[in-house]
């Protein structure tokens, strides 16, 4: 009856020249009290389901804030640097991706940075759709079938690792080509296997192979720090500001947000990059969120009391970081609209907006040295053939 009553009220509308489809309204004042009771039984039904859509999509602490479940395929490895044949006939490790989301792009923006070729890490770009997906969002697109399982979907790949597993099956998710055992399914995790990862990427003229280093060993304490500092403030932050259910929790998720996007801003005026005049793993852990916040961040998750194109040194740097290797990471139109067609109680309607210029091919101003890596001798013998020479 509902439905019916739904469908005849638009039908109403299309024929009514603007005018309310159901006439509730009309009813208001000679005693009959239609609209405040209309409205505060719309707010109440409105908020409780809301409130439930949100706690299913996202967990919430006692106060209303978003609580980020634990990850199950946390690796207990160290990542030691080791060598490895990019001309195998098949891949190191399976990497599965979606262009949508962060923690995906810290992986492919790794892999970038140092070079690994398809040929030792395969990424597999998952399509986006949780009315495809059995459970969570991630499915196959036709194009990019499950190289290792076969599976139509994310879920049936954590099913063929873990029969039977319950919880949440989320991406990032590496997985070891030949054994078929799970890597981690953490982007910090995944991160340092990614930098572990020798192929000759770089030569010098005596013909010694080096590699990028995202974790050079006397940055690493200050590497950690920012890790910290990042994921609380601003990686994890703007989704605690998105998805909280109190106006308590969203305005401490508020003030870290802001906070940390001062601290970025001051720290990157004294300096190209986060840890000096060389890229590292900070950077990598911060593009994600930068490149996504004036699109999607600032409005569906309520962060618009600041914009990176306000922060000069912050929007020159994301310039510098896309214009450099960043570029061919992301598919910014399709990331962006993932928040707004997906984030069903953030966005019911569905409506995407208009993407803000980020001029991102513009000059950035912030250096024009382009040996903007720390490198470390490579474990190969030889460097790969298309090695770049340094």
């Amino acid at each position: 009856v509902f439905l019916l009553g739904v469908a005849r009220g638009l039908d109403a509308l299309a024929t009514s020249g603007g005018r309310s489809p159901l006439g509730l309204l009309e009813f208001s004042g000679g005693g009959i009290p239609t609209q405040p009771l209309l409205v505060r039984s719309a707010k109440g039904i409105s908020r409780a389901v809301w409130e439930l859509m949100v706690a299913e999509l996202a967990p919430q602490d006692k106060d209303g804030g978003y609580a980020r479940p634990a990850d199950p395929f946390r690796s207990p490895q160290n990542f030691a640097p080791r060598a490895v044949d990019g001309s195998a006939p098949s891949p190191t490790a399976v990497i599965y991706s979606g262009n949508p989301c962060p923690w995906c792009h810290r992986i492919g923006l790794a892999l970038a940075a140092r070079r690994v070729p398809d040929t030792v890490v395969q990424m597999v770009s998952l399509e986006d759709n949780p009315i495809k997906a059995s459970r969570g969002g991630w499915a196959f697109a036709e194009d990019r079938p499950d190289p290792l399982f076969g599976q139509k979907d994310l879920r049936g790949v954590y099913d063929k690792l873990q029969p039977g597993f319950v919880g949440r099956c989320t991406a990032p998710l590496g997985v070891d080509a030949e054994s078929k055992q799970p890597i981690s399914n953490e982007s910090n995790d995944l991160m340092k296997f990614v930098n572990s990862l020798d192929v000759g990427a770089f030569v010098d003229r005596s013909g010694q192979a080096w590699e990028v280093e995202l974790r050079p060993p006397e940055l690493q304490s200050q590497l950690d720090e920012w890790a910290a500092l990042l994921y609380f403030g601003l990686n994890n932050g703007v989704y605690r500001c998105g998805f909280s259910t109190s106006q308590e929790a969203y305005e401490k998720a508020a003030e870290n947000v802001a906070e940390t996007l001062d601290r970025v801003e001051a720290r990157l005026g004294e300096s190209r990059f986060l840890l000096g005049d060389k890229i590292t793993e900070a950077d990598i852990r911060l593009f994600p969120t930068i490149i996504r916040y004036d699109g999607a961040y600032s409005t569906i998750f309520k962060c618009g009391y600041q914009r990176i194109q306000n922060l000069p040194n912050t929007s020159g740097w994301m310039k510098d970081v896309y214009q450099s290797f960043a570029r061919d990471t992301i598919d910014i139109p399709d990331a962006v609209a993932s928040y707004y067609k997906w984030l069903i109680p953030l966005n019911p309607s569905g409506i995407i907006p208009r993407l803000p210029d980020q001029k991102l091919n513009e000059p950035h101003g912030r250096g024009t040295d382009s040996q903007i890596f720390h490198l470390r001798k490579s474990k190969v013998k030889q460097a790969a053939q298309e090695a770049v020479v340094v």
